[in-house]
């Protein structure tokens, strides 16, 4: 499976959506090459893992882009790219975040003397995908209205 973007587009995005001192945080810098590949490769397997409206572009496609929808191929949105991005950054800062590792495994509510915390949604596509990756997306996820 390849990725929607390369490793140079990645530096890019990132440096556009963070500041430096949030990519410092997750150490972007340091890391090799090889290493933000591994990365860009795991937020694009999270985002393929979503159900999107339309269907692929090309049959056979290993990624869920290019797609056509309504008609129309919409190629590899922008915002597409942008998710990616902010998966990479997301997954990196989940490492040492205690409350997405908590969230993730399906606590739903923490309580601690009188502090409490409670989770929205805690599945396991919206755990591995963060508040701005999915803004980026909702143009194009599947939406379920329930009656």
């Amino acid at each position: 499976m390849g990725a929607y973007i390369t490793v140079v587009e990645l530096d890019v995005l990132v440096s556009q959506l963070y500041t430096a001192d949030e990519l410092d945080e997750v150490g972007w810098g340091a890391m090799s090459a090889g290493d933000k590949q591994i990365h860009l490769n795991r937020a694009t397997n999270i985002i393929d893992s979503l159900n999107f409206n339309g269907v692929k572009a090309v049959a056979g496609e290993s990624l869920a882009f290019p797609r056509v929808i309504n008609g129309r191929n919409i190629g590899i949105p922008e915002c597409v790219k942008k998710a990616v991005a902010s998966t990479v950054i997301y997954e990196l800062k989940a490492k040492s975040n205690v409350n997405i590792q908590l969230q993730r495994q399906g606590v739903k509510q923490v309580s601690a003397s009188k502090a409490s915390v409670t989770f929205g949604d805690s599945s396991a596509h919206t755990a591995a995908l963060g508040i701005e990756a999915r803004k980026f997306l909702k143009p194009y996820l599947i939406t379920w209205i329930s009656r």
